[in-house]
């Protein structure tokens, strides 16, 4: 019986190993010598397309309409933001509309358009109980002059004189009140200041004879300095104001602060260019096609007025303070009225920390 069993023991000694062999992996084979990687096939038509690599999707530029009240020297900052294409950088396209200060304050609060440049106006707004404050400031010396025809050799000669200004009770009307009250004439008796809104149209009054002086941008001024007219007084010399900035309504500021902050902030980078030095030519170059100077003439504008810009938007609260006085005296306020119901200081003061 042993004997007959030897055999198949054997058997299924043998079949287990062959089964065995069968589960177990292969040997690997010997590895051959690489051949040279072919290059890949060309994807045939019918083949998937290749999974598109992640990109930024091209943000939509958000239209904005910006008031200004005359182009000069005052506007550089806004024109460098839109040629440097800091606008875009921040989401915007913005329309910018020349619109007398009054007007533009007006329009603001109605809703009508977003910002003003007419920050001036919009202290004195402010200060009388109007829903709008100003949000930057681009200038704290105006760059405003008093140009008058060649035959007035002093500021005094022009007392009871007709002087262009932008607006009644405007920035340059304020800025004109407070050279002539310096040379000794009285602001309210001794000058009849006639509106007429922008740089262009006071700058031909003067040439024309309808008025005998008129206040003017520093860039025109040098202009029509010139062409023979004469520049009698500097307000920068004389005194501190906030001049160009920018200004909205109380109900932007609250309903979209996202939107305030990234249009500060675009000119805050204009501001920075225009400061650095390294930027001059380019500076001197725009002002030239921008304001139809010569050479020489945007070479001295650039050089008088790029002392009066600010760094980075921001102001005394000092300085801020005179126009608030200004305005209480015009419209006889007795209450003290604090600098933060004309001036919010948060988005230029947030974009420095």
């Amino acid at each position: 019986m042993a004997k007959r069993l030897v055999p198949m023991m054997v058997f299924l000694v043998l079949l287990s190993g062959l089964i065995l062999a069968a589960c177990s992996p292969a040997a690997a084979p010997a590895t051959p010598t690489p051949a040279p990687a072919a290059k890949a096939p060309a994807a045939s038509p019918t083949a998937a397309p290749p999974r598109p690599t992640a990109t930024a999707t091209p943000r939509k530029l958000e239209k904005v309409v910006l008031a200004i009240p005359a182009v000069g020297l005052s506007d550089l900052f806004t024109v460098v933001a839109e040629k440097k294409g800091f606008y875009k950088e921040e989401g915007f396209e913005v329309d910018k509309q020349v619109i007398g200060s009054d007007i533009g304050v007006k329009a603001v609060i109605a809703g009508e358009i977003e910002y003003t440049r007419a920050i001036g106006s919009v202290l004195r707004a402010a200060t009388q109980g109007l829903p709008v404050k100003g949000i930057l400031a681009a200038q704290t010396r105006p760059p405003q002059l008093l140009v008058a025809r060649p035959e007035f050799k002093t500021v005094q000669e022009l007392k009871g004189k007709n002087i262009g200004v932008d607006s009644q009770q405007g920035t340059t009307h304020v800025l004109l009140k407070a050279i002539v009250k310096y040379y000794g004439l009285d602001p309210e008796k001794d000058i009849v200041a006639i509106a007429l809104t922008d740089n262009p149209t006071r700058l031909k009054a003067v040439q024309g004879g309808a008025v005998q002086a008129a206040m003017l941008d520093l860039a025109i001024a040098i202009k029509a300095e010139g062409e023979g007219l004469r520049i009698l007084a500097n307000a920068g010399d004389i005194t501190e104001r906030v001049m160009g900035g920018l200004a909205t309504s109380d109900k932007r500021i609250k309903e979209n602060p996202g939107q305030v902050l990234r249009f500060v902030r675009a000119h805050v980078k204009a501001l920075k260019y225009i400061k650095d030095t390294k930027n001059r030519d380019d500076i001197i170059k725009i002002m030239m096609g921008e304001l139809n100077l010569t050479l020489q003439e945007s070479t001295k504008t650039y050089d008088i007025g790029i002392k009066g810009f600010s760094d980075d938007g921001d102001i005394s609260e000092a300085v801020v303070k005179l126009d608030i006085d200004d305005a209480r005296t015009l419209a006889k306020i007795t209450n003290e009225v604090p600098v933060s119901q004309a001036f919010d200081y948060s988005f230029v003061r947030k974009l420095k920390q």
